[in-house]
């Protein structure tokens, strides 16, 4: 797959998570990388009900798997107790969402028909 297109992709995920992420009341931020930026650091930050979680963002394909950095960074996340995700979809969110204890029954399909 060409680059820029792998990129447009993960791209538009990360828009579709910003998005089902304030609908359910997230404080989100977007990690831009770039000059002065922290090597590693995952694309979104989400926080709500005194959790915080670390979310990079990558396509569906099995081939879309994070660079060193990134596990390093993951590691560090880790070891303080912080939830850090590897994110491929809306619906693999919602899991997650569930797994870590948040109230979101029903909440996307909600959001499906909003959109």
């Amino acid at each position: 797959m060409n680059p820029a297109t792998k990129k447009q992709e993960e791209t538009g995920i990360r828009k579709s998570l910003k998005s089902y992420l304030l609908a359910m009341g997230f404080l989100v931020e977007t990690n831009f990388q770039g000059l002065g930026a922290v090597r590693g650091r995952p694309d979104l930050n989400a926080s709500r009900d005194g959790k915080t979680l670390w979310i990079e963002v990558k396509t569906p394909r099995k081939t879309s798997k994070q660079f060193e950095h990134q596990s390093i960074y993951q590691s560090k996340v880790e070891a303080v107790g912080g939830i850090y995700l590897v994110i491929r979809s809306l619906e693999e969110m919602e899991q997650m969402l569930i797994q870590h204890g948040f109230k979101l029954k029903g909440q996307i399909k909600m959001f499906y028909s909003n959109v």
